[in-house]
């Protein structure tokens, strides 16, 4: 073995046979006979070298003195290496523990800081480098995986910018960069391999979309140009072989991309297309037949199949379901424009599922409504060029068609209607809402063309308030629109709820306008036939009612009662002898149906009551929608115990629908007798 300056070797087997002891007495080391080395003015050659430092390893004596000998004793040297082995493993377990619960940034900081036991030691720091290594590697990856540009991208240069950071606050640390070292190269070198990797398949999809895009544009094209689907489809599949061969495109991954076309064909509407591809039968390839017979897409293109046909069948019932919506609606603006909309009854029409459902005839009033606007609007857009003046020819082109059609509006009623509850809100503060405002300006544009129109959609309260609002300007003591808003809401409030002074003034008013009715000349004229009205108590409450209205807005008892009689024939009408509210629910021909009801309903009782008809009138029930025939002379029901006595606007409508079969059956008749 080579020798070593200052040591020599022992022979072990000349000491175990005791050649070469020294037999003589052994001298104790003293002042005498210990040679101190001389100084010298420079160092020996092993002196130009420092010793690195060693981390402070706890000792004990046993480790001192086994330190002192190892030189003599290479058993004791063995010992030591146990010893320093063993508080690696406890330096390496205490870092290990330390880094478990720890995030990447606080094992950095302690790293940094030396704040974990273990980490002074050679083992612990190199133990440091590997985790700071391996938190830097994740980091890199999964930036990798988003930043990274996988097609011309540098892997090194990618790497490297990323460790800057550990590099430039622990590049001193050479133990610790020594593991990190040793890390961060494997990492590289499988990033470089996985970049390969990446780069080949980055490729092959680059090429596998450019060939999609390709087939579906071509695919767009040819079936805007007409051209047939099987043709289109054919085309495609004939070009497997080709894209193989030169783009490297496996034949499986091609039919993989002839199903996703079919997929968005069939998103796109254009079924045929879709199912041609799903049918084509390949004769070249590995892959003989159609997609739905390919063991691997087979499933999944029976099920778009399957999928397509559902689609299609929703798609031909909702058009049916449109179409049958369509066509009743423009009958329906048809019959507004013609004035027949009001004798329109429920209608059967096809839902989305393809069975038959009922729209009654007022949701189909309200789309007709609906679509009336927009007409006139578009009217007014394609008549008037100048946009500040549509919206006046577009309001006059809707009254034309609503207040014509006697169908009722869904935005001025609905404003109208609701006037006299904005007012009552403000109340307390006076002010007049400009929607009341606004109301009270449609209803008189629209009193002026027609003011049964107005009565037929009015409800009983907003009727009052905008006639008295009129009235209040007629005669001059109102002198604004405001002004005659307010002294409508004060007349025609509750009594109860008048001022001391107001209040007296009605009740005077009540007396004199209820004896100048009972004294009216012109009262006598209210007679319907062969008799006066069969519902007069009825028609002298509500004269007297309004007539008082109109009395606190400054009329005379006689002119009072002469305006009362001017609202009342506008608000109801006359049937059977009897005053009927014109409820906006009332068709048009009301009156002549309610007449021929009243004449079947004498013919069928012919021989049992043997009424005429002049001996019959009708009462409207209690807010039901239901009408009672009853006789004129004591207002009780003509038969009580026949169901036939009770009829609704339903029963109208039927009445309605079969005289039209039997005029359709007359004329059908008088055309083949020909």
């Amino acid at each position: 073995m080579a020798r070593l300056p200052g040591l020599r070797p022992i022979d072990e087997e000349r000491r175990r046979s005791g050649g070469g002891q020294n037999r003589g007495r052994v001298r104790t080391p003293s002042a005498d006979n210990i040679r101190v080395q001389g100084l010298s003015p420079t160092a020996s050659p092993v002196d130009t070298y420092a010793r690195p430092e060693q981390a402070p390893i706890g000792s004990n004596s046993w480790e001192a003195l086994a330190k002192s000998l190892a030189g003599i004793q290479p058993s004791i040297n063995n010992f030591l290496n146990v010893q320093a082995a063993e508080q690696q493993d406890d330096d390496v377990t205490a870092v290990r523990q330390a880094f478990l619960q720890k995030s990447p940034e606080d094992v950095r900081k302690a790293i940094k800081e030396g704040s974990v036991p273990g980490l002074t030691s050679l083992a612990g720091r190199e133990l440091a480098g590997e985790r700071l290594a391996y938190d830097r590697s994740l980091q890199i990856m999964a930036s990798y995986q988003t930043d990274f540009d996988r097609q011309t991208g540098d892997v090194d240069a990618f790497v490297q910018e990323r460790i800057q950071d550990d590099l430039a606050e622990f590049g001193n640390d050479k133990a610790l960069m020594g593991a990190y070292t040793k890390q961060m190269t494997a990492f590289t070198e499988k990033l470089r391999n996985q970049s390969v990797d990446d780069k080949a398949t980055f490729q092959q999809d680059v090429r596998q979309g450019n060939l999609f895009e390709k087939w579906s544009a071509k695919a767009t094209y040819d079936r805007a140009e007409g051209k047939a689907p099987a043709d289109v489809a054919g085309g495609m599949f004939g070009e497997f072989t080709k894209n193989q061969e030169l783009l490297r495109v496996p034949f499986q991954k091609q039919q993989e991309m002839m199903l996703q076309l079919a997929d968005q064909a069939a998103t796109s509407g254009d079924y045929d297309l879709a199912k041609a591809i799903l049918q084509h039968k390949r004769e070249d390839g590995p892959y003989k037949g159609s997609l739905m017979t390919d063991v691997k897409v087979g499933d999944t293109a029976t099920k778009l199949f399957a999928r397509i046909d559902a689609d299609q069948i929703r798609e031909r019932l909702t058009a049916q379901a449109q179409e049958d919506e369509e066509s009743l609606y423009s009958q329906g603006v048809a019959a507004a424009e013609s004035g027949s909309i009001l004798a329109i009854g429920d209608a059967q029409v096809r839902d989305k599922q393809g069975e038959m459902r009922t729209i009654t005839a007022d949701a189909q009033k309200k789309e007709v409504a609906n679509r009336l606007i927009a007409k006139a609007a578009d009217e007014a857009a394609y008549r008037e060029k100048d946009p500040e003046k549509r919206p006046a020819l577009a309001r006059r082109l809707e009254k034309e068609k609503f207040v014509g059609s006697g169908l009722e509006h869904p935005v001025w009623f609905k404003a109208m209607n609701g006037a006299p509850g904005q007012m009552n809100l403000n109340a307390a503060t006076g002010e007049i809402p400009p929607s009341a405002k606004d109301a009270f300006d449609t209803y008189q544009d629209l009193y002026k063309d027609s003011p049964q129109y107005l009565a037929k959609y009015l409800n009983k309260d907003a009727l009052e308030f905008f006639e008295s609002a009129r009235l209040a300007e007629e005669v001059g003591n109102a002198g604004t629109p405001e002004a005659a808003l307010r002294i409508a809401h004060m007349v025609t409030q509750d009594p109860n709820q008048m001022d001391e002074a107001l209040k007296l003034k009605y009740d005077s008013i009540d007396s004199a306008v209820k004896s100048a009715v009972s004294n009216s000349t012109s009262w006598g004229q209210w007679v319907f036939g062969k008799q006066t009205a069969g519902n007069q108590n009825y028609v002298r409450s509500e004269i007297v009612r309004l007539a008082k209205q109109y009395a606190l807005l400054g009329k005379d008892n006689d002119e009072a009662i002469e305006q009362a009689q001017q609202t009342f024939e506008k608000t109801h009408i006359n049937v059977a002898g009897s005053y009927v509210k014109n409820d906006k629910r009332l068709p048009g021909d009301f009156e002549p149906l309610v007449n021929q009801y009243l004449s079947e309903f004498v013919e069928k009782h012919k021989g049992d009551l043997n009424y005429d008809i002049d001996d019959l009138t009708i009462t409207q029930g209690n807010g039901t929608g239901a009408y009672m025939v009853v006789r004129k002379s004591d207002r009780m029901p003509a038969d009580p115990a026949s169901d036939d006595t009770f009829f609704s606007l339903n029963i109208l409508n039927d009445l309605r629908t079969r005289n039209r079969d039997q005029k359709i059956k007359e004329v059908t008749a008088k055309q083949n007798a020909r």
